[in-house]
């Protein structure tokens, strides 16, 4: 069993249209690695550096997450980026 990965409708053509993947990571931060490797476009929405993108949010099985790149899955963790939204 591995991590499933949810890719943001508004994203999945950047992962040729792909909704989720199943990865190895542990961690937030190994599972974006994976993705740039198969999506590097995908990951530069993702991905500011060191940091998550403020452009998407992080939810693990449900549940807001810290913003940590750090933070661990388990391995039969959904994890889901969902896209900000701005307002005014």
């Amino acid at each position: 069993m591995m991590p499933r990965v949810f890719i943001p409708m508004s994203l999945s053509p950047l992962a040729d249209g792909i909704e989720s993947i199943e990865l190895t990571g542990r961690t937030i931060s190994q599972l974006l690695d994976q993705l740039a490797e198969r999506y590097p476009e995908l990951a530069w929405q993702l991905r500011d550096g060191d940091l998550l993108s403020p452009r998407v949010s992080l939810a693990i099985d449900g549940d807001l997450a810290p913003r940590s790149l750090s933070t661990e899955v388990e391995p039969a963790s959904e994890v889901h980026f969902i896209p900000a939204i701005a307002g005014g």
